[in-house]
């Protein structure tokens, strides 16, 4: 009995080194930009990061300034990427500012439907 128990301690313990990230979890949460516009974004507890993951405003008209960190449950948290489909059928956003903490804009972030000159304008600035 005593042999199984230890095996199964052992077990455990490596799958928690091994696969460190076994624990992390992934939390969607709302945060406004200086605009007031409503975007959802995904938390990584792994990487202690987040992207954005939707815009919730579809009828927002105007410039779209997103932040390079937000806050959540008082942590501090850095936005370094866009998800899929993040401003699809946000047909009245005329420019997208985007932060240079931002390492990856996954596919169909933007609407692909549209041909490019009938959307908005996509700006990467630093700040």
């Amino acid at each position: 009995m005593k042999t199984i128990l230890k095996s199964v301690i052992l077990l455990v313990l490596f799958l928690i080194i091994y696969y460190g990230d076994l624990f992390a979890y992934n939390v969607i949460f709302d945060a406004y930009t200086e605009e007031g516009v409503d975007l959802r974004y995904r938390y990584d507890s792994y990487s202690n990061n987040c992207e954005v993951n939707l815009c919730v405003d579809k009828n927002y008209s105007g410039v779209v300034t997103i932040p390079s960190e937000v806050s959540f449950e008082s942590k501090t948290l850095t936005v370094i990427g866009i998800g899929e489909a993040a401003f699809r059928n946000c047909n009245r956003i005329t420019t997208i500012i985007i932060p240079s903490t931002v390492s990856y804009i996954r596919n169909s972030a933007f609407n692909p439907t549209l041909p490019l000159h009938n959307y908005f304008h996509v700006i990467l600035v630093c700040f």
